[in-house]
């Protein structure tokens, strides 16, 4: 099964900012880094601008700041998420509680901006089936 891995800094963090995502802490799953980035596919910004506005942070305690949060979803054919596919894959800094919240929002995110599908090429559809997808509040600062 192929992996997509899609850094989602914020809306204000230039696209490819992070050319590979730090070494990620409480991993369940093997590293993230594993999987191929999707920096260089051209729908790459539409995708993060997509999640981003409907990605709500502005109930997030100033702990959920230093956490870095890797959602994992498996998107169907017509480039909707499947909603019982959500997992936390990994989180970096912060607290347990704090990764929980951010990513909660992050599936929210997900969730409302993909119920009528994600803008995704269906040409595309092995590269971005199964994605994980970088959450990084502290960008935001």
């Amino acid at each position: 099964m192929m992996w997509a891995r899609l850094i989602f800094l914020a809306l204000l963090a230039p696209i490819g900012a992070l050319a590979e995502p730090p070494e990620l802490l409480d991993a369940p799953r093997a590293s993230v880094s594993s999987v191929p980035s999707m920096d260089g596919q051209p729908w790459y910004a539409d995708m993060r601008l997509a999640i981003g506005k409907c990605w709500n942070i502005g109930s997030l305690d100033a702990a959920a700041l230093s956490t870095l949060v890797v959602v994992g979803v498996t998107i169907a054919p017509d480039s909707t998420p499947i909603l019982d596919s959500f997992r936390l894959v990994a989180y970096q800094g912060g607290t347990e509680k704090s990764a929980q919240a951010i990513y909660e929002s992050a599936r929210r995110a997900i969730a409302r901006c993909g119920r009528d599908g994600l803008p995704l090429p269906s040409k595309d559809f092995a590269l971005w089936q199964h994605m994980e997808l970088t959450f990084d509040v502290g960008a935001l600062r």
